[in-house]
This record gives C-alpha cells, sequence and structure tokens, in this order.
C-alpha cells in the first residue's frame, strides 16, 4: 500500500479505494481500507443515490427503504422475490 500512491504518480493513473469499513470487519492484515480512511489525509465521499436498481421502480423503493429503514425494508424485497433462500447443496 505504501508503493501504490508513487506507483500511480509514476504512470500518470488515479487511485480509486472503495469498500465500507463498517460493512464486514477485516482481520487486521487486510485492514488496509480502514488504516488509510482513519489514518491519512485520503478524501472520502458517500453515495448516496441507488445505482443498480434503475430499470425497476419497486426494487429501487425497496432498496431505499432499506437503507433509511433496515427493519422495515427487509420485507420489501421479499415480497418482490427479490431475495430467495437457495440450499447451498443446489448451488
Amino acid at each position: 500500500m505504501r508503493e501504490l500512491p508513487r506507483l500511480a504518480k509514476a504512470h500518470n493513473a488515479r487511485v480509486a479505494f472503495s469498500g465500507d469499513t463498517a460493512q464486514i470487519k477485516s482481520v487486521p492484515e487486510g485492514d488496509a481500507l480502514r488504516v488509510l480512511e482513519q489514518e491519512s489525509n485520503l478524501k472520502s465521499v458517500s453515495l448516496v443515490n441507488v445505482q443498480r436498481q434503475k430499470a425497476n421502480a419497486q426494487h429501487k423503493a425497496a432498496v431505499e427503504t432499506l437503507r433509511v429503514r433496515p427493519a422495515e425494508g427487509v420485507a420489501r424485497p421479499e415480497a418482490l422475490s427479490a431475495i430467495r433462500e437457495v440450499d447451498w447443496r443446489l448451488r
């Protein structure tokens, strides 16, 4: 990680780190994004608009509800049959 900015500059490239450090806690050795977020001067941004569910308005509304009111929102994708539980042995 220490060499990445130098390498990007040498090749006239930009580096975009992407992830959600609060989503799943990583093991200490794989904790680079959290360290960068907390210990560096990197600027971060947050995505606030739904990007994936553009074709289906019901799915988009379900995802937006899930983001702001998780307890209520979890039932909406299930009602739309957008979430299905599949036995892992059948995959």
